[in-house]
């Protein structure tokens, strides 16, 4: 998915320190007619960080195929907006809520939509140095 697309989803944490994966609520009905099984948090592919979704079998009524279909929907984020994770790759699942983006930010509903599997891949060690020019 291009930026434009990414924009569409933000991340952040619920009341209870739960991470929470939040949908545009025109774009909720079609994000979830997929049978996401997991989400993962990648930082450092292709000199980016990403936010990928994950579905064992996307096949959906009367499928062509007759194994299951993998699908995963790759969602970049901006460099280090993934870097406030460090530390916290001991948490196990993420919520996804339907938000409405009141003056550009995301507004999460109270209730969720589903709750799915969180895994840390990439580099979590530390986050990126900054360059010598920004410090400046």
């Amino acid at each position: 998915m291009g930026e434009r697309a990414a924009r569409r989803f933000s991340i952040g944490l619920d009341d209870d320190n739960v991470p929470v994966f939040g949908i545009a609520n025109d774009d909720v009905e079609a994000v979830m007619s997929v049978k996401w099984s997991s989400v993962a948090f990648v930082r450092g592919v292709q000199r980016k960080d990403w936010v990928v979704l994950a579905c064992k079998d996307a096949r959906v009524n009367e499928p062509r195929a007759d194994d299951p279909v993998a699908l995963r929907m790759w969602l970049p984020t901006s460099t280090g907006l993934l870097d406030g994770w460090i530390g916290f790759t001991e948490i196990e699942t993420i919520r996804f809520k339907e938000t409405t983006i009141y003056k550009g930010k995301p507004i999460a509903s109270s209730e969720f939509l589903a709750v799915l599997p969180l895994a840390f891949k990439g580099n979590w060690e530390k986050a990126a140095e900054v360059p010598v020019e920004v410090k400046k």
